[in-house]
């Protein structure tokens, strides 16, 4: 008599966003990749600021937060927030829960940046971050 043999589960993804790990083109949608990721998991906070571009110059910039670790769309990376803040210069001008991120979103009808006046606003006359 044969036995059947019993399949293994599905090992679990450690990336923070396994929905997220499809994407190939990164650059320039980090307020798009960062939206999307909030709302595929409301633990995180979407957070809209600035990080050191080339040449030290700053440019607007979305990433995620949660319990001291960054997720940065763009660099498809998960890190812990110091080493995040030290590396890329991250300053934070924004944050944003699940529920206020999808209604800035609706009343915006993009997905960001929202902050008016804010240097990565590019009605403020900050630079479209990456």
């Amino acid at each position: 008599m044969k036995t059947a043999k019993r399949s293994k589960p599905a090992a679990k993804s450690r990336h923070p966003f396994p929905s997220l790990q499809r994407h190939r083109r990164r650059g320039g949608r980090c307020y798009e990749l960062a939206f999307s990721g909030i709302l595929n998991d409301g633990t995180w906070s979407l957070v809209h600021g600035q990080v050191s571009g080339p040449n030290g110059v700053p440019m607007g910039h979305a990433w995620l937060e949660r319990d001291g670790q960054v997720y940065d769309p763009v660099l498809n990376r998960q890190l812990p927030l110091l080493e995040y803040r030290d590396r890329y210069g991250a300053v934070c001008e924004a944050q944003y829960s699940q529920r206020e991120a999808a209604e800035r979103m609706l009343e915006a009808r993009h997905s960001g940046p929202w902050a008016r006046g804010s240097a990565s606003d590019p009605s403020g006359g900050g630079n479209r971050g990456r």
